[in-house]
């Protein structure tokens, strides 16, 4: 345990309008993920299966999901890239003091395929209720910090292939847990879940997976099409507040 004194969460520079410290903030929790998923490579060998559970869903979406793609890649997690993780490291999860982050709530942390967490910045955070987009760019950077903090003890994360191909396997992952999980919620109503709309998550989720190259990319492009002409109203998922267009566009870093 550690008293880290008076500490402000990500939550404040994400909601907050300077870009440059919502992106420092990004950074340090990009570095505090990497470190500890090095720092506890192979510490855990025990196997740490992660359960998709689709249940009973719409046949549009049923018809357009192909279960032997889904148990492919259910069983081929995952890959070299097996520490600790904390499985929930939203921004309200991640305290910032004196330059760095410090994670906090590990009621969800095990043994298994760690770019499950660092996926979170793709897929909008997934678990919270403070969720959001980042530029591109933005992403590009906090991932290579990622990556620096984690390659000393996991070469494979140096290695731009093997990165990219288990990031979008995790990012497909998040996908079917949310089909599981967020689908009938958000049919049933587009209720907000703290700073954003089920529908525009799920939306979200299926165009993330629909622009990589993994099995389930054309599925979810499918998917993704079947939602849009269920809700042809909503919107995508909102850029966090920090990174809006026009605090973009002011900060002269950018």
């Amino acid at each position: 345990m550690e008293d880290v004194g008076p500490a402000g969460s990500m939550v404040a520079p994400l909601l907050g309008n300077d870009p440059g410290a919502a992106e420092a903030a990004l950074l340090t929790w990009a570095h505090a993920l990497g470190t500890v998923h090095g720092a506890t490579r192979g510490h855990q060998p025990l196997p740490c299966p992660l359960h998709i559970d689709l249940g009973a869903l719409p046949t549009a979406i049923e018809a357009a999901l192909p279960r032997p793609a889904v148990a492919a890649l259910v069983s081929a997690q995952p890959g070299p890239f097996r520490s600790w993780l904390h499985h929930d490291p939203c921004p309200d999860n991640v305290l910032l003091s004196d330059g760095a982050a410090r994670l906090i709530d590990f009621e969800r942390s095990g043994s298994g395929f760690c770019l499950m967490d660092a996926a979170y910045l793709r897929m909008g955070f997934p678990t919270c209720w403070c969720a959001g987009t980042v530029p591109a760019a933005i992403v590009a950077r906090v991932e290579a910090a990622y990556r620096r903090a984690l390659a000393p003890a996991l070469p494979e994360a140096a290695d731009d292939s093997c990165f990219e191909a288990g990031m979008q396997a995790a990012c497909a992952l998040w996908f079917l847990r949310r089909l599981g999980w967020l689908l009938r919620l958000a049919m049933a109503e587009d209720a907000i879940w703290g700073i954003a709309p089920r529908r525009s998550r799920l939306l979200h989720d299926a165009e993330t997976v629909a622009a990589g190259n993994t099995a389930l990319a054309q599925p979810a492009r499918a998917i993704a099409s079947i939602l849009r002409g269920w809700w042809p109203e909503s919107s995508p998922l909102a850029p966090y507040p920090a990174f809006s267009a026009a605090r973009m566009r002011a900060s002269p870093s950018r």
